[in-house]
């Protein structure tokens, strides 16, 4: 008789081997104008650079009345930290990312689950 073999289902959960990507946190502080200039101010100030899993993937299409619009969007997986909001941006391999979910999915803070999408000309920002 032959061997049963079983197959492992792979794990959920980030092995720290997976992590092999450095990104950059900054947090965005908006200033309100003063009494003259036209527009907000904003500031990034970096508060860490953390190793993360990095995952591309192809996010929903839009369309309006003329153009079609694809939004590529990423998934950053890191170490669970407190401090990432919606308000944190992501440097990775030369752009910006604007942070649409931070989830901890399991609810044991121990990793993030963070979906993000390029920060740049939908939002009127440069994104270098």
């Amino acid at each position: 008789m032959g061997r049963l073999q079983v197959q492992r289902r792979p794990s959920r959960v980030p092995q720290i081997g997976d992590m092999r990507d450095r990104v950059a946190l900054y947090q965005r502080d908006i200033t309100a104008p003063v009494f003259g200039t036209p527009s907000f101010t904003e500031l990034y100030t970096l508060i860490d650079t953390v190793w993360a899993g990095v995952t591309t993937f192809q996010g929903p299409t839009t369309f309006d009345e003329v153009n079609t619009k694809k939004n590529i969007n990423i998934e950053f997986k890191i170490r669970y930290r407190a401090d990432v909001t919606t308000e944190t941006v992501i440097g990775f391999d030369g752009k910006h990312y604007k942070i649409i979910d931070p989830n901890d999915m399991d609810k044991r803070s121990r990793f993030l689950f963070i979906r993000c999408t390029l920060l740049g000309d939908e939002d009127l920002e440069a994104n270098q």
